[in-house]
């Protein structure tokens, strides 16, 4: 059976194309889309030292550096690079370094609303500037019980998320009460607004 690809998608796999992530649930949805890609990495500072306290503007500058630590080395590909940050109270959780901060950040947002960000960065060959976007959904969990929270820990899910929690993991999305906005900005990648980025390289805007 013929694949079905949505133009721009035919268009842009007329090109050489890198992922600089590693996230398994980013290329999934690369592959999803049918965009034909190799995946190149550059370790960068997470720290957040000397990084933007603003969470979109993080999320953004840190997709924008992923992009530029592997630039250099391959100047005639599209360089697709997305980092997601997780905001509570305008302040961004990253990932947990342990487990005992996995569980700190999962009472935070315990029956509250939080923000997940996640910004993209796409280099152009024979452009000099970025193309840069970001992406917010608002989620809202319910109550957690400290069993429920120990349980999900015991997966081992939450020490690799930003916030301490994969919504497509199913039992964490048994915690979420609402969401508003890109589902699959929550996963790691806001494939809505990625296609408008792409749209418009393509296009010259």
């Amino acid at each position: 059976m013929t694949e079905v690809l949505l133009p721009v998608i035919e268009w842009l796999n007329g090109h050489s194309v890198i992922l600089a992530s590693t996230s398994p649930r980013r290329q999934d949805l690369l592959k999803a889309l049918g965009i034909r890609f190799t995946v190149q990495v550059q370790s960068i500072d997470e720290t957040h030292a000397g990084l933007p306290s603003d969470p979109p503007l993080l999320a953004q500058q840190l997709a924008a550096d992923k992009v530029n630590a592997i630039r250099p080395d391959f100047p005639g590909s599209y360089i697709i690079g997305a980092d997601t940050v997780v905001a509570w109270h305008g302040k961004s959780v990253g990932k947990p370094g342990s487990a005992d901060e996995a569980i700190r950040m999962l009472r935070k947002l315990s029956d509250h609303q939080h923000q997940v960000y996640t910004g993209l960065a796409i280099a152009v060959p024979g452009q000099e500037t970025l193309h840069v976007a970001v992406e917010q959904t608002d989620v809202r969990f319910r109550h957690l019980g400290d069993d429920e929270i120990n349980a999900y820990l015991q997966t081992g899910s939450p020490l690799d998320k930003a916030g301490a929690y994969g919504i497509q993991d199913p039992m964490a999305a048994t915690f979420i009460m609402g969401i508003r906005g890109d589902y699959y900005n929550v996963v790691g990648f806001p494939l809505r607004r990625f296609y408008e980025l792409i749209s418009n390289i393509r296009s010259g805007q």
